[in-house]
């Protein structure tokens, strides 16, 4: 688990109410405008894969 938290630019995996608050914004009222969106949340990215493979966590 620490290996995978070391990738995550913020560095921590996400709280399950931190994805809740994402899934609850897009259900509310301040999301109506919002339409064909790709909201991420990921803690900040993915590194890319060949970074992963260099440090042997592939």
């Amino acid at each position: 688990m620490a290996a995978i938290e070391r990738t995550i630019p913020l560095g921590r995996m996400a709280d399950p109410v931190e994805v809740g608050n994402v899934a609850a914004f897009l259900a509310s009222d301040l999301a109506s405008y919002v339409s064909g969106a790709s909201i991420a949340c990921h803690g900040g990215g993915e590194p890319p894969a060949f970074l992963v493979v260099q440090k042997g966590l592939a």
